[in-house]
């Protein structure tokens, strides 16, 4: 029962901060986070923990069903002490620097020595792209999940590389949104370069 818990609090700390991510926000505003309060005690006293509202199960949440088929770094869901849900756009530039600056933190202290579980799912929210994009990185699962992640880095890699101005450039009439790029990446097209078309 207390590894349960913690995994779902473990689920509900992550998807609250990733969609805050994805919201362009700090998460600092509007917190409806539960209160903590700790009162101090003596050497021989321990401090105590007493939370002001009750944690939520997140069994029939959305975020947490089919965790088991969908792309995981580390342990299996089910097996790990905790478990990371990283709602992620490949559009999205807050996720583009999540996926550079703390994710490679998280793989080698916590998923790399099998302590917790990653779960990528998608969530294109940001630009339009990023829905073709993100079902281009669902079916490379499907055929080879090592394909899917170096797929995922390419766009991060690759996320600035089709703006509007660049978009516009390479056409003759004028367009509002970037052009996907999961029409233009195949795994065995030049070592995964984009391909002109």
């Amino acid at each position: 029962m207390t590894s349960r818990r913690a995994f779902l609090t473990s689920v509900a700390a992550v998807t609250t901060g990733a969609l805050a991510g994805c919201s362009g926000t700090d998460g600092s505003a509007g917190e409806a986070a539960t209160a903590t309060e700790t009162n101090g005690g003596t050497d021989a006293d321990e401090s105590s923990s007493t939370t002001t509202e009750s944690p939520k199960s997140l069994a029939n949440h959305p975020g947490t069903k089919g965790l088991e088929s969908q792309p995981v770094l580390g342990p299996a869901p089910a097996d790990a002490t905790g478990v990371i849900v990283a709602f992620e756009d490949p559009s999205c530039p807050t996720c583009r620097r999540w996926e550079r600056g703390t994710l490679p933190e998280i793989r080698s202290k916590l998923v790399d020595p099998g302590t917790v579980s990653l779960v990528f799912r998608g969530f294109p929210v940001v630009y339009p792209w990023g829905k073709p994009a993100t079902h281009a990185l669902e079916a490379t699962f499907e055929r080879d999940s090592d394909v899917f992640w170096d797929l995922k880095d390419h766009y991060y890699a690759e996320q600035g590389a089709s703006t509007p101005k660049t978009c516009c450039r390479r056409r003759s009439r004028s367009c509002r949104t970037p052009t996907s790029t999961a029409t233009q990446w195949s795994p065995t097209s030049r070592a995964g370069r984009r391909t002109t078309r």
